[in-house]
C-alpha cells in the first residue's frame, strides 16, 4: 500500500510546472516519506523539498535546485544545505563499501 502511495506521489511531482507546489503537496509527501524511512523529521522535510525542487528544475545542478527550494532561506544557504546532504550520502556510500 505504501509503495502505491509513493509511486502516485512521484507521478504527481513529475507533472509539476515550474510554479510553486502547494504546501499541502509537500506535507503529504513528507508523510509518505516518514512512513517509509526511519530518518529524523528534519531530514525527511529536507528530502521532500529536495525532490520537489528536483522535479521542478529537471536537472541535478545544485545551484538551480537551490533557487527553487521551498522555504524562507537564501539561495546560498539552500545551496550549502544541498551540498551537505549530498556529502552525507557520499559518506554513507563509502561506509557501506568498507
Amino acid at each position: 500500500m505504501k509503495n502505491i502511495e509513493l509511486k502516485s506521489t512521484f507521478e504527481n511531482l513529475a507533472n509539476l510546472e515550474k510554479g510553486d507546489p502547494t504546501l499541502v503537496d509537500i506535507y503529504s509527501f513528507e508523510q509518505i516519506l516518514a512512513a517509509n524511512l526511519s530518518w529524523n523529521r528534519a531530514r525527511i522535510k529536507f528530502l521532500a523539498r529536495f525532490l520537489v525542487a528536483l522535479f521542478q528544475v529537471q536537472t541535478v545542478n545544485l545551484s538551480k535546485i537551490a533557487s527553487v527550494f521551498a522555504g524562507d532561506a537564501k539561495v546560498a544557504s539552500n545551496y550549502k544545505r544541498l551540498q551537505r546532504f549530498v556529502r552525507f550520502f557520499l559518506f554513507l556510500k563509502r561506509r557501506w563499501r568498507a
